[in-house]
């Protein structure tokens, strides 16, 4: 991600008539994303939208929840294993830690008067 000011500089040298390689080797960063900028493809300030491989399995993670509510997490990693989730295990803990504190959340709170 790049700092709006460097973005419109890079663009900017870009229509001034320099090449997406000179801007990338004058300023240090990929010729991809020197041209994700210039095309107008990536806004200054704001990550790269990645696709979440985790999406899919979220709704039978939460009927394993709903099911068992002692499953310990391993045992669903190698469930979704099975079924094709073939992402890190730290993709994994960190929906399933997301999941298991708004369960914790949902359960624990008390309702107010």
């Amino acid at each position: 991600m790049l700092p709006r000011d460097r973005a419109e500089l890079i663009v900017a040298e870009h229509a001034g008539g320099k090449s997406i390689r000179e801007i990338a080797e004058a300023h240090g960063h990929s010729i991809t994303t020197i041209r994700d900028y210039v095309r107008g493809r990536r806004t200054p300030g704001e990550p790269a939208a990645r696709d979440d491989e985790f999406v899919p399995y979220i709704a039978y993670c939460r009927r394993r929840l709903a099911d068992d509510p002692h499953l310990r997490t391993p045992a669903l990693l190698a469930e979704l294993s099975v079924l094709g989730f073939d992402g890190s295990r730290a993709t994994f803990y960190g929906h399933w830690n997301a999941t298991a504190s708004r369960r914790t959340r949902a359960r624990t709170a008390t309702p107010r008067a």
